[in-house]
C-alpha cells in the first residue's frame, strides 16, 4: 500500500465506524423514555436495559402493524392501539415493584410522551 492511500483508509475506517455506532430514531426514542422513567421512578440500570428492550418490542410491533395494514388506515390505527394497550401490561412485568408501579402510573403521561 502507498503512502497516499493510507490517510484515505483510515479516514474510511473512522467514517465507518462512526456511522455504525449511530443510533436509529426509534432507538433514541426508546433509551430517552428508558432514561426519563430511570430517573424520575429511581430504576437501576438493569431495569433502564430492560425498559429500553421493551420500547424497542413495541416499536417493532407497530411496524408490523403499518406493514400489516398499508392500505387500511383504520385498521392500522387499531392494530397500533392494541400495541400501545399493551405498554402498561409490559412495563408492570417489568417494573416489578408497587412502589415504582403505582408512581410510574402517576406520572405515566410525562414519561412515555416524546418531550
Amino acid at each position: 500500500m502507498t503512502m497516499k492511500y493510507i490517510p484515505f483508509t483510515i479516514l474510511s475506517i473512522l467514517f465507518a465506524t462512526a456511522i455504525s455506532a449511530q443510533q436509529s430514531p426509534a432507538e433514541l426514542v426508546a433509551d430517552k423514555i428508558a432514561q426519563k422513567m430511570k430517573d424520575t421512578l429511581q430504576l437501576s440500570s438493569t431495569l433502564k436495559d430492560a425498559l429500553h428492550t421493551v420500547n424497542m418490542e413495541l416499536h417493532q410491533q407497530k411496524i408490523a402493524a403499518r406493514q400489516q395494514y398499508p392500505n387500511d388506515q383504520q385498521a392500522m390505527s387499531q392494530a397500533i392501539q392494541r400495541v400501545e394497550h399493551s405498554r402498561d401490561s409490559l412495563y408492570r412485568m417489568t417494573l416489578q415493584n408497587d412502589t415504582k408501579w403505582l408512581l410510574y402510573k402517576e406520572k405515566k403521561a410525562s414519561l412515555v410522551n416524546n418531550d
